[in-house]
């Protein structure tokens, strides 16, 4: 063969062979470009869910901070030994920026700050015994654990409870503090409330009880322990049912009474004989009162035994007293009554007549003399001792007892009547009689200082004249034929008898010649003085004068009872303030 073909020959074998391997180095090519994209492909795909993922754990991590962050308690993690992270709740507490000023600041753990002086194992302290504050948690899950820190000037309260994690297999407990501490001040406060009430309710010395809204027993104080010898934990849980010593109809009432009490929210209250745990049977008042609940909600009731057995025999015991007494009165106003002239004295006297005499009490410092010296004169005597009731009635026995001597006097000497003469002897018999002298420095001895306003009249029936003296009394009078205007005599400013007095004061005495029919009206302040009305005001002179005026021509008995109900009128519901004495006569 030619060299030259077997050369082309083999050149053409090579190039074939060349593109063989050619054609199999860009199969090659080819399909590690197809592999190298589906690497990248996947590669970006990996980088795509990595990214995701990345985002996802951030998300994830910001919102279990955020919700850590919104929590009000205080929440970490830690080993036990060192703080891992925590919430706002715990920086805002101690006032840091972050977990590495709390390391500065107060240590690597937050036992570092537990209050170590507590020694109630209630309290969490760095250590306890062999195990670590953590460890005690974990081992006594089943217990609140509570710890105390020291913050800001102010001792806290906190429960701590704690949970374990796993993470990159290492153990990680996530602790929560919750501030109690206003719980806590509450708690102690409701405590010291409650004790507060315990000691009041046994300081009471009337025995307490009180009941649920089922009618049981649930507390009692000392006295009623005391007073019923009763162990309370013997009644505790019980209903009145049980208490197999009272007759069977008795439970039944008390037990009825009870639960309608407690049904309907209101009171019960009577009087009950009970026998005491010295065998003795005491008065006393059953009071039962319900209360109710927050909510409304009936509670039960309070029932409280009032011993009223002292009081019952002192009542009794007063009530003799007081009717001793009313009787002594009611006896002495007979004696006093008996003391008030006859009106037949008037009759002889007089061509008309009335007379009120109206104490305030049973018996009165108003007392009105009238004595017929002979068959042509009459001597009035009219006294407003100081007081009323039993210290009046008593110096009007005085006036008496000195108007006799006088009477006895005039009658026997036959003296000339003076009613400034008498008022003056009067004023000096009540001054020595009483011990009443002029040196003031030398009667502080002298207990009494009484003595009395009042006037003496007297009336000579043959010559018409009418004598007059007052001291503190005025008299009222009007003829009454010619319709006139009212006329007042005024007396003296000037008291008979009482310590201060000036016994050199000498009584004016007005005499009145008596030409026309003429009427007069004498009163002590008793009347005019009395508050009634609308406005509460004294009765006064021109009311007074007025009912004189408007009645002047009826006779004496209408006047008597139109002054009476006129009287009452004006008084209307309040209480008579003095003694009334009135006195009125026509001559």
């Amino acid at each position: 063969m030619d060299i030259n073909f077997l050369k082309i020959k083999e050149l053409e074998d090579k190039n074939i062979n060349l593109e063989n391997m050619l054609n199999k180095a860009s199969k090659e090519a080819i399909n590690w470009q197809k592999r190298f994209e589906r690497e990248r492909k996947a590669r970006k795909e990996a980088e795509y869910l990595l990214e995701q993922k990345a985002r996802e754990l951030d998300e994830e991590r910001t919102f279990i901070n955020s919700l850590m962050n919104s929590q009000s308690n205080i929440v970490i993690s830690t080993d036990g030994k060192k703080l891992q992270t925590a919430n706002k709740a715990f920086l805002d507490f101690f006032y840091i920026k972050s977990i590495n000023e709390f390391f500065e600041k107060y240590g690597q753990c937050i036992c570092d700050t537990f209050i170590e002086h507590e020694t109630s194992p209630e309290y969490l302290t760095k250590q306890i015994g062999d195990l670590t504050w953590l460890e005690y948690i974990t081992l006594n899950s089943y217990t609140t654990h509570k710890a105390k820190i020291f913050q800001n000037n102010k001792l806290f309260t906190f429960t701590v409870s704690s949970n374990q994690l796993t993470f990159k297999n290492k153990i990680i407990s996530v602790v929560v503090l919750n501030d109690i501490t206003a719980l806590e001040e509450s708690r102690k406060d409701s405590d010291n409330l409650v004790i507060f009430m315990k000691q009041l309710l046994d300081s009471i010395p009337h025995p307490i009880f009180y009941k649920n809204e089922e009618g049981r027993f649930i507390g009692f104080n000392k006295a009623y322990e005391h007073v019923f010898a009763i162990d309370s934990k013997y009644l505790l849980g019980k209903t009145v049912m049980d208490l197999d010593y009272l007759p069977l109809s008795d439970r039944l009432i008390y037990n009825d009474e009870d639960m309608n009490v407690i049904r309907t929210k209101t009171r019960l209250e009577r009087e009950q004989n009970m026998l005491f745990s010295d065998n003795k049977i005491h008065n006393t008042i059953y009071s039962v009162n319900s209360f109710t609940k927050q909510d409304g909600t009936s509670g039960g009731l309070i029932g409280i035994f009032t011993d009223i057995t002292p009081l019952e025999e002192a009542r009794k015991e007063i009530e003799a007293v007081h009717k001793n007494i009313k009787d002594s009165i009611n006896y002495a106003s007979l004696i006093q009554s008996s003391l008030i002239p006859n009106n037949y004295i008037f009759d002889k006297f007089f061509i008309d007549h009335f007379s009120i005499w109206q104490p305030k009490d049973i018996v009165g410092g108003d007392i009105y003399l009238v004595e017929a010296l002979n068959e042509n004169e009459l001597l009035i005597i009219i006294a407003d001792c100081t007081g009323h009731g039993v210290p009046g009635a008593f110096v009007t026995m005085l006036v008496k007892a000195i108007e006799r001597q006088i009477v006895s006097r005039i009658i026997n000497n036959k003296e000339a009547v003076s009613p400034s003469h008498l008022l003056s002897v009067f004023y000096r018999s009540i001054k020595h009689l009483l011990n009443q002298n002029d040196n003031f420095s030398d009667n502080s001895h002298s207990k009494s200082n009484v003595g009395f306003d009042g006037a003496i009249l007297h009336f000579n029936k043959n010559t018409k004249t009418l004598k007059f003296a007052g001291a503190n009394t005025n008299l009222f009078y009007l003829e009454t034929a010619n319709n006139s205007e009212l006329k007042i005599i005024k007396a003296d400013r000037h008291s008979i008898g009482y310590r201060k007095s000036d016994s050199n004061f000498k009584f004016n005495e007005h005499i009145l010649n008596i030409t026309e029919e003429t009427q007069f009206f004498i009163t002590t302040d008793g009347y005019i003085d009395q508050n009634g009305g609308e406005k509460d005001l004294p009765f006064g002179k021109n009311r007074f004068s007025k009912i004189i005026k408007d009645n002047l021509n009826k006779n004496c008995k209408i006047q008597k009872d139109v002054f009476i109900e006129q009287f009452n009128i004006y008084k209307g519901s309040q209480s008579q303030t003095d003694d009334v004495t009135l006195i009125s006569f026509k001559i």
